[in-house]
């Protein structure tokens, strides 16, 4: 996995109470357009069936289909009566990418210049347990709620579908209750942090973490970085302290060990920056396994 740094702390990644999210962009021309929805008669990874539908009056090739059932998506290429073709379906989870019988559909297009469709993905439930990925329609100044109130994590997003602008033109922000989740900054498309909690059932072995800092201009500059893990209701503890100068990082020769069990959280977090006029950014990868190490 990999993301770039935000500085700071984000409050809404240590809740302990599920609850809804709420979307919203602080500019009007983020917004999308629900052209068709409906229950799917089967399908394979390239097609959906809807029997009695007539998608050649609402749907067009390079519209955006979401199966909101299996949190999968594709980019509409062929439409007929009763029937749409994409390109493929594209997904995160357990490799369901076939749209099937019952499941629950909708066709998106671009209604202005921005962003679209945003997917929320790294879902958790109060359980911690992973949820599929879920599609948000922008709506501009007007925040749209999830149908699901059981979150209790979500820690990346991006924009999948937008217009003339390729991006979001302004900042895309989730709210968990009264916290903020994330924002997605103005013509970057995904979320910028480094941070993300270890699903129930579950264990992380962490084996590369990497930090980077880049001179936007000939100024020196430097920026103190930490990284973090904790595990289920205790504090963060510091596992890498790294001071960066100039255009060089923190990359060890020697792989990383660390282990960390269900429900853990861990990050990247910059401490310090000595010049505006730089780029930072981490990264950290490693892999899940069910059993404990």
């Amino acid at each position: 996995m990999t993301y770039i740094q935000v500085l700071g702390d984000i409050k809404a990644l240590s809740l302990y109470l599920n609850d809804s999210l709420d979307i919203v962009s602080d500019n009007a021309f983020d917004t999308g357009l629900i052209v068709s929805s409906g229950i799917a008669d089967g399908g394979t990874d390239k097609k959906i069936h809807c029997i009695g539908k007539l998608f050649t009056s609402d749907v067009l090739p390079g519209d955006i289909l979401v199966n909101d059932t299996l949190g999968i998506y594709g980019f509409v290429t062929i439409v007929a009566s009763d029937s749409l073709t994409v390109d493929r379906m594209i997904g995160d989870i357990e490799g369901k990418y076939k749209n099937e019988l019952g499941n629950s559909f909708r066709v998106i297009t671009a209604n202005s210049s921005g962003a679209s469709v945003v997917k929320l993905s790294r879902l958790l439930d109060q359980d911690f347990n992973q949820q599929v990925d879920a599609f948000v329609v922008l709506n501009g100044l007007t925040p749209v709620t999830t149908i699901n109130s059981n979150y209790i994590r979500n820690s990346m997003a991006e924009v999948i579908k937008s217009a003339s602008s390729t991006a979001n033109v302004g900042n895309i922000s989730c709210l968990h209750g009264t916290d903020q989740m994330w924002t997605i900054q103005p013509q970057r498309a995904k979320t910028a942090i480094c941070a993300d909690t270890v699903p129930a059932n579950f264990w992380l072995h962490l084996t590369d973490m990497q930090a980077y800092l880049t001179r936007v201009t000939g100024q020196a500059a430097s920026c103190t970085m930490v990284f973090e893990s904790k595990y289920y209701g205790s504090n963060y503890q510091t596992d890498i302290y790294a001071v960066i100068n100039n255009n060089y990082g923190y990359h060890p020769a020697e792989q990383q060990k660390i282990y960390l069990p269900p429900k853990s959280q861990f990050r990247w977090r910059v401490l310090d920056t000595s010049s505006a006029n730089s780029s930072i950014r981490a990264s950290c990868y490693g892999h899940y396994t069910k059993d404990s190490f």
